[in-house]
Protein backbone atom coordinates (compact mmCIF):
# COMPACT_ATOMS: atom_id res chain seq x y z
CA UNK A 1 0.00 0.00 0.00
CA UNK A 2 0.82 3.37 -0.62
CA UNK A 3 0.22 6.83 0.76
CA UNK A 4 0.24 9.47 -1.88
CA UNK A 5 0.73 13.01 -0.21
CA UNK A 6 -1.00 16.25 -1.32
CA UNK A 7 -4.36 14.89 -2.98
CA UNK A 8 -6.71 16.90 -2.92
CA UNK A 9 -10.27 16.92 -3.16
CA UNK A 10 -10.25 18.03 -6.90
CA UNK A 11 -7.59 15.41 -7.71
CA UNK A 12 -9.47 12.65 -5.77
CA UNK A 13 -12.58 13.42 -8.21
CA UNK A 14 -10.74 13.49 -11.10
CA UNK A 15 -8.83 10.37 -10.98
CA UNK A 16 -12.72 8.66 -10.06
CA UNK A 17 -14.06 10.52 -12.59
CA UNK A 18 -11.53 8.89 -15.50
CA UNK A 19 -11.49 5.94 -13.83
CA UNK A 20 -15.51 5.95 -14.32
CA UNK A 21 -14.53 6.61 -18.51
CA UNK A 22 -12.58 3.87 -18.39
CA UNK A 23 -14.79 1.19 -17.12
CA UNK A 24 -12.63 0.34 -13.75
CA UNK A 25 -15.37 2.05 -11.78
CA UNK A 26 -18.98 2.31 -11.69
CA UNK A 27 -20.92 4.78 -10.06
CA UNK A 28 -24.28 5.20 -8.95
CA UNK A 29 -26.05 8.03 -6.89
CA UNK A 30 -27.58 7.06 -3.58
CA UNK A 31 -31.28 8.15 -3.10
CA UNK A 32 -31.52 8.50 0.82
CA UNK A 33 -28.05 10.93 0.74
CA UNK A 34 -28.04 11.97 -2.85
CA UNK A 35 -24.58 11.45 -2.52
CA UNK A 36 -22.78 9.54 -5.41
CA UNK A 37 -20.73 6.05 -4.51
CA UNK A 38 -18.15 4.71 -6.51
CA UNK A 39 -17.09 0.80 -6.51
CA UNK A 40 -14.52 -0.65 -8.21
CA UNK A 41 -16.32 -3.05 -11.11
CA UNK A 42 -16.09 -6.41 -10.70
CA UNK A 43 -13.94 -7.73 -13.80
CA UNK A 44 -11.37 -4.62 -12.89
CA UNK A 45 -10.65 -6.22 -8.72
CA UNK A 46 -7.89 -8.35 -9.63
CA UNK A 47 -5.87 -5.47 -11.61
CA UNK A 48 -6.18 -3.26 -8.40
CA UNK A 49 -6.81 -5.08 -5.42
CA UNK A 50 -3.97 -8.21 -7.00
CA UNK A 51 -4.74 -11.55 -7.52
CA UNK A 52 -6.22 -12.12 -3.46
CA UNK A 53 -9.15 -9.65 -4.85
CA UNK A 54 -10.83 -8.45 -1.73
CA UNK A 55 -9.52 -11.29 0.57
CA UNK A 56 -6.29 -9.05 0.27
CA UNK A 57 -7.52 -6.15 2.03
CA UNK A 58 -6.15 -5.50 5.58
CA UNK A 59 -8.81 -7.01 8.39
CA UNK A 60 -8.38 -3.33 9.82
CA UNK A 61 -9.72 -1.48 7.34
CA UNK A 62 -12.33 -4.03 7.15
CA UNK A 63 -12.64 -3.91 10.98
CA UNK A 64 -12.61 0.42 10.42
CA UNK A 65 -15.40 -0.17 7.64
CA UNK A 66 -17.56 -2.09 9.58
CA UNK A 67 -17.37 0.11 12.46
CA UNK A 68 -18.26 3.21 10.52
CA UNK A 69 -21.36 1.73 9.13
CA UNK A 70 -22.55 0.61 12.61
CA UNK A 71 -22.01 4.18 13.96
CA UNK A 72 -23.71 5.55 10.78
CA UNK A 73 -26.01 3.32 11.39
CA UNK A 74 -27.15 4.48 14.74
CA UNK A 75 -26.57 7.95 13.78
CA UNK A 76 -28.41 8.33 11.04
Amino acid sequence: MIRIWGLTRKKTRELLEEMVQIGDCLVEKDDKSQEMKYHLAPNRVKFWLGPQGIAGIPAGIVQVVAIMRTVFAVEG
